[in-house]
């Protein structure tokens, strides 16, 4: 994965599970890419139980959250 691009550029990713098995969870759209993530706050108490922060890494180009699965492997994507 040192040769994927790692300039926001659409990619196929490959990701297993690791393990025994190396079973696939997840083969389709990625990018490298940034998403901010709000604190989040017990209703009832108020209590902060998840800190604002930044995430990075391969994310899935259709949400705001990172692949599962261990990259194994990736193309390029074109489009058509």
């Amino acid at each position: 994965m040192k040769s994927a691009p790692k300039d926001g550029s659409l990619i196929v990713i490959k990701a297993v599970s690791g393990g025994d098995r190396n079973d696939v969870l997840f083969e389709g759209l990625s990018n490298w890419r940034s998403e901010d993530k709000p604190a989040l706050h017990d209703p009832l108490t108020g209590e902060c139980f998840s800190k604002e922060r930044t995430i990075t890494g391969w994310m899935r180009h259709d949400a705001p959250y990172r692949i599962p699965g261990i990259p194994v492997g990736w193309k390029e994507y074109k489009e058509g």
